[in-house]
């Protein structure tokens, strides 16, 4: 029987950890791939997904699958509502399955095209000021073991961090995107003005 005591020190571990990473420099893919590695470590998992919403399309695509074929993931996507993180991103809830065949909205795509088989998981909403923006799975336990609820709570408290890493590195895009679109500006006017002074000359 597991101690109590060493598991919540084991969570604990794991968030510090965690907040330790995000505070680096690392990009968002390596953000997303270690903290997904050690939330598998800490349930003893076999598999981890990232989805991120799409607002305007209404759809959730897959940002990370760890150890899935990256050309077979880019195929998944999940409209708002449908499929178990689907309902958390529409909802804003968790959801722990602990037999997904005991579970109707579970959708059978994501094995399907990956040849995983998803028995369990855990999926928590990615929220960013009270505005659900993705979703965290993790799936099947490795011993065969029911998710507990401070596998949950390590899930949540991640989530909210990743939500603001993913978050933080959507603004930095469009500011790369701002500076190369002023770079090229500052480019073709300097163009323009050495073109017109040689006319001159």
């Amino acid at each position: 029987m597991k101690d109590p005591g060493d598991e919540r020190r084991r969570e604990l571990e794991t968030i510090l950890r965690f907040t330790a990473l995000i505070n680096s420099s690392l990009r968002i893919e390596d953000v997303l791939n270690y903290a997904m590695k050690w939330a598998e470590e800490f349930m003893d998992a076999e598999a981890s997904t990232v989805y991120e919403l799409d607002e305007e399309k209404s759809e959730l695509f897959i940002r990370i699958a760890r150890g899935k074929k990256k050309e077979s993931v880019e195929k998944i996507k999940f409209a708002l509502g449908k499929g178990i993180s689907g309902h958390v991103v529409q909802t804003g809830q968790p959801m722990v399955i602990q037999d997904v065949r005991r579970e109707k909205r579970f959708s059978p795509k994501f094995d399907r095209i990956t040849g995983f088989r998803t028995r369990s998981m855990i999926c928590v909403p990615l929220i960013l000021r009270g505005k659900t923006v993705g979703a965290l799975q993790v799936l099947n336990k490795k011993s065969g073991d029911l998710f507990t609820q401070i596998d949950v709570e390590v899930l949540t408290s991640m989530s909210q961090q990743i939500a603001v890493a993913m978050e933080n590195a959507k603004l930095y895009r469009r500011l790369e995107k701002r500076f190369e679109l002023n770079a090229r500006e500052l480019k073709t006017a300097q163009d323009k003005l050495i073109l017109s002074e040689r006319l001159v000359a």
